[in-house]
């Protein structure tokens, strides 16, 4: 694998809500706080989850103090109305394969590329990986042409590097980094500024986050 400079660890705590929360979004949301960025998901029945970005120095056994945890968490929930099913930490990063193939072997998804988080493509990724997997053997075998079988990596790879693209600018977009400078800051005001107020910014966000063509 060759890395590409992205990597970050982020707390991940999986809920079980012991009553309906109404309150709660039904899908996805992002929290851009340029403390501490966090990810909720709304998982199957009655399971939540949060990733929240650990500061670089910080201190995983004193964040996943209870007191301090469910103090992080009560933005949205309390511990009255939900239990801990599972806590850990993810190191995110991102990282590709320098080859996709070796003899009749072939990579997809995480064991070919890591794309940072933020965009949200890891799956959307390998289904694409799969996507071009099948339609290249389906023209070897048409073919009987064994030079076909190297189209695969580079059909899969052009559309993977475009996905590193956005996650990355998502990245360097919502989440606030060490060492930041007031340069840093300003563009990433900028960047969001003209995103919420440009239909042609926000059209082209639509398209990259949904997922690109295959």
């Amino acid at each position: 694998m060759e890395h590409l400079g992205f990597e970050q660890r982020w707390a991940v705590i999986d809920l079980i809500l012991k009553t309906k929360k109404t309150n709660l979004p039904d899908r996805t949301i992002q929290y851009c706080n340029s403390k501490r960025p966090a990810t909720y998901c709304r998982n199957v029945g009655k399971r939540r989850r949060w990733e929240i970005a650990l500061k670089e120095e910080e201190s995983v056994e004193n964040f996943f103090d209870s007191k301090t945890l469910w103090k992080f968490l009560s933005q949205w929930v309390s511990q009255d109305e939900a239990t801990i099913e599972r806590k850990t930490v993810y190191t995110f990063q991102s990282a590709i394969a320098k080859k996709w193939r070796r003899g009749r072997q072939f990579l997809v998804g995480d064991a070919a590329h890591i794309v940072p988080p933020t965009g949200a493509k890891g799956l959307n990724l390998a289904f694409s990986d799969v996507n071009y997997l099948v339609e290249t053997l389906e023209e070897y075998y048409q073919e009987k042409n064994k030079v076909v079988l190297s189209k695969y990596s580079k059909r899969a790879l052009n559309r993977v590097w475009k996905a590193i693209r956005f996650s990355w600018w998502m990245t360097v977009t919502f989440h606030k980094f060490p060492n930041q400078s007031d340069f840093d800051q300003k563009m990433q005001e900028t960047e969001i500024e003209y995103l919420e107020n440009s239909e042609i910014a926000q059209k082209s966000f639509a398209e990259n986050y949904v997922g690109l063509p295959f």
